[in-house]
């Protein structure tokens, strides 16, 4: 910052934001009804054990609402970082077309089953609600 400053005259000011990501709160309910869905569309979700607590914008809703982040496959090498020219390239890919409308199905199917299953939908506000994490009370 200090040499962008520099070069342009220009004298940097840095503050912080009002609102910070947060951390993703995971429902473990809704996430096993989307692995479920996925497979039966041929997707090969992976279940990590330990659930993504990465801060994002959709950190913040999960803390209003119950709901899941899952990832899928764009490409058969799981090693190609994001937001490379590589991940690009992969994410130009029929493969990567095609398990994006099988995921998007996944992700419908998840949220029609808490429509219209009273036991799920129970399962998964009772899940949200009795999370211990400060930020949800």
């Amino acid at each position: 910052v200090t040499g962008a400053g520099l070069i342009t005259g220009a004298t940097p000011k840095i503050s912080e934001l009002g609102v910070q990501y947060q951390s993703r709160m995971p429902n473990s309910n809704m996430n096993r009804i989307y692995m479920e869905s996925a497979k039966s569309l041929g997707l090969n979700p992976e279940d990590l054990g330990i659930p993504s607590r990465a801060s994002t914008d959709f950190g913040n809703f999960s803390r209003l609402k119950p709901g899941i982040h899952p990832s899928f496959a764009i490409d058969g090498n799981p090693s190609i970082p994001g937001h490379s020219k590589e991940f690009a390239s992969a994410a130009n890919s029929n493969m990567a077309f095609e398990n994006m409308l099988k995921a998007a199905a996944a992700m419908g199917s998840t949220g029609l089953n808490f429509l219209l299953d009273t036991k799920f939908r129970e399962n998964v506000i009772k899940e949200f609600k009795s999370c211990s994490e400060p930020e949800n009370t």
